[in-house]
């Protein structure tokens, strides 16, 4: 099933008139809630436990909110630093494949060999990216992908080992690539970037329907590198959630606050794929927004400086981090082929 099946995303127009005028955070929110409510579930195969609020708030707000500028001071994988133009164009095409290297235990995962060693899931993706960006201009690179996306995709993303949905992958960059080739003076325009992040979402999903998901988990994320790469005051993010994937929920589930039924968590230690849409995936995923949420509120609540709030961005980043020093007895995160996340 691809993001466009979902019965949630049918009324297209009216989900960005939602999150142009009343918020992402208030949408996705609301949609995260309505998706867990025992009026509307005929089975709950996860809950938050508030017993370890406290204990983690506690922990996390010795911590600094922090929004990566994805660039090589970051980490030597990440883009030069980039005019408003080409940061939107590199990450919103980066993004448009920016979902599902999980892989089966017994599979090889895939990765890219670079003058650093391996790389393997995102890392890889910012690799391969680079590499078409700055073997050429960027214009040409985006040319490239738009006329030629097999060849290209094969060029600098093929690598070794496994990566599920290398067809839909090849159809959704071309498609980013050909409408970032024709937005380019709107991208450079105050008006643009001056947009909220819901204006920016339902104009990215409106145009793209690849970023159409229930969660909207690689659309948020696009307006967050991009703004995070400009530098910009973090105001602009503070109208989103945690971007829903596999490896979020696997860290709250760590920490003890994302909790899963017996069923639930027998699918999981036997790895056992999901489907999208379904009621498990669903709830794990809106549990996830709603754990988030809260997280951000009561982070807030002890902060005794307001400058330097806690927001869907910037907990995602922390948690995401988390989720990659993930000990080996962990239960496995949930595995879903999906090109949502």
């Amino acid at each position: 099933m691809t993001s466009t099946e979902y019965p949630l995303m049918e009324d297209l127009r009216q989900i960005s008139i939602d999150i142009s005028s009343r918020g992402v955070r208030n949408t996705i929110r609301e949609r995260a809630c309505s998706l867990t409510s025992n009026n509307t579930v005929q089975k709950q195969y996860c809950s938050m436990n508030d017993s370890v609020l406290n204990d983690i708030v506690t922990a996390v707000s010795k911590k600094t909110p922090t929004i990566p500028a994805w660039n090589r001071k970051d980490n030597s994988a990440f883009p030069h630093s980039m005019q408003q133009s080409e940061a939107i164009a590199f990450f919103t095409v980066l993004n448009s494949i920016n979902f599902c290297f999980w892989t089966m235990p017994d599979q090889i995962k895939w990765h890219l060999n670079t003058d650093n060693g391996k790389v393997d899931g995102a890392m890889a993706l910012f690799h391969g990216m680079c590499r078409g960006w700055y073997n050429q201009t960027w214009e040409r690179f985006l040319q490239s992908l738009c006329h030629e996306p097999e060849q290209t995709m094969n060029e600098y993303f093929r690598g070794h080992g496994h990566l599920l949905l290398w067809n839909e992958r090849v159809a959704m960059i071309s498609d980013a690539a050909e409408y970032c080739l024709k937005s380019i003076n709107e991208f450079s325009s105050k008006e643009f970037i001056d947009q909220t992040a819901g204006e920016f979402i339902a104009g990215l999903i409106q145009k793209l329907p690849g970023f159409r998901d229930p969660f909207l988990k690689r659309a948020q994320l696009a307006w967050a590198m991009i703004h995070g790469h400009l530098g910009s005051p973090p105001v602009k993010l503070k109208d989103l959630t945690l971007f829903a994937d596999y490896k979020v929920p696997q860290t709250l589930h760590n920490m003890g606050i994302l909790k899963y039924n017996t069923e639930l968590t027998s699918r999981l230690e036997n790895h056992e794929n999901m489907s999208a849409g379904s009621q498990q995936e669903l709830q794990i995923r809106a549990w996830t927004i709603i754990c988030g949420e809260r997280l951000v509120t009561e982070l807030n609540r002890c902060r005794k400086s307001t400058s330097r709030n806690w927001n869907g961005a910037s907990l995602d980043y922390y948690l995401w981090s988390e989720g990659q020093k993930v000990s080996a007895g962990s239960l496995p995160y949930h595995r879903c082929v999906t090109c949502d996340y």
